[in-house]
């Protein structure tokens, strides 16, 4: 039997766990014995050993942050088969946030602890964001995502909520007779209820009272109006707010749903921190130095020569496309005029 020195956690592990040590496959079996003295079945070439430690001398053996990142990935993709219906319409954030897939979101910080804080609540845990578009109301969502994965590869608690970004379009593509709408979200929202671990996340959130109003059929808002009104889901909202004042402010049912967080564009000193983590954090995406693009460049664009567009959403585009361009042309470096150029060219105007 392979010995060990370095000790593993697989206190919170609900299923076999496979990797290879020196180019031996094990399987780490389910854990037996009680809870607060971890206790596994080692399998080594067919083999069962009862055994509570890991080789940890090969410098490939996975370190314990990366089982524990791999274990929670295997328990959300185990969640996706599990609620397969949800699944097919929606984005499971958790599980991008864990993979890395999602952007940073910075100057937030207030916001997303608003919205935790709302999802705690016995009554109306359901928090609804609304601002401009292009503000990120999104990335706020998905920020939160990625500190709740932080969180359980912190505390290891197994009842972290997992965020299922539902996508409407696909709810309705594919629909061809009256009732199918229907039938696809009561299906979503009976599965949502019976894991309470779920919450919910509905851009334009607005829509729910149009899609599936037809003649003869009820709409999509009349259907998770009653689980919202008895707690059953968890639900976050996203609407703009001319949009919010048209469609939601004027269903009162739906509305005392929903708790209100205001999301304004970032401004002061947040925005320019922001600034300099976004042209770094796409920087590296793209390995492209981005050293000699002042900040300052970028805020004086997007304030004196765009100033119809909304932050941070404008200054994204200029920074992704510049360096995207870059990389095309196989560019290592970028420069303050690189970002005019594309500034001019995505608005139709000329910056000097």
């Amino acid at each position: 039997m392979i010995m060990a020195e370095k000790k593993f956690n697989y206190r919170y592990a609900t299923g076999d766990t496979v990797y290879t040590v020196n180019g031996t496959r094990l399987t780490i079996k389910r854990r037996c014995g009680n809870f607060d003295t971890p206790h596994y079945w080692v399998e080594q070439n067919g083999l069962l050993y009862e055994e509570t430690q890991l080789l940890s001398e090969n410098p490939n053996t996975p370190t314990e942050e990366e089982l524990n990142r791999e274990e929670y990935a295997i328990e959300l993709r185990r969640l996706n088969h599990d609620v397969e219906v949800l699944a097919k319409y929606s984005r499971n954030l958790n599980l991008l946030a864990l993979k890395g897939e999602l952007a940073m979101t910075y100057g937030r910080e207030k916001e997303v602890t608003e919205i935790s804080t709302i999802l705690l609540r016995r009554t109306k845990p359901n928090p609804l964001l609304i601002g401009v578009t292009g503000c990120g109301k999104t990335a706020i969502v998905e920020e939160l995502a990625r500190q709740l994965v932080n969180e359980r590869l912190t505390t290891g608690n197994p009842h972290t909520p997992i965020i299922y970004d539902l996508s409407l379009n696909s709810l309705v593509s594919g629909t061809r007779y009256r009732g199918d709408l229907e039938e696809r979200l009561q299906a979503v929202m009976d599965t949502v209820k019976k894991n309470k671990d779920i919450i919910v996340f509905i851009d334009e959130i607005h829509s729910l009272n149009s899609i599936g109003d037809t003649e003869g059929a009820i709409s999509v808002g009349q259907i998770l109006k009653p689980s919202l009104a008895r707690g059953e889901i968890r639900c976050i909202g996203a609407t703009t707010i001319d949009e919010y004042k048209e469609y939601i402010a004027t269903d009162k049912a739906l509305t005392r749903r929903f708790s209100v967080v205001n999301v304004s564009p970032i401004s002061g000193t947040s925005r320019k921190n922001c600034v300099t983590n976004i042209l770094s954090e796409y920087g590296r995406y793209f390995s492209i130095d981005t050293a000699e693009v002042k900040t300052e460049t970028l805020l004086n664009i997007i304030d004196n020569c765009i100033p119809d567009t909304v932050f941070p959403d404008n200054v994204i585009d200029i920074i992704d496309e510049t360096l995207a361009t870059a990389k095309a042309n196989k560019k290592t470096e970028v420069n303050d005029d690189d970002m005019k150029r594309t500034a001019s060219r995505q608005h139709n105007i000329i910056i000097i």
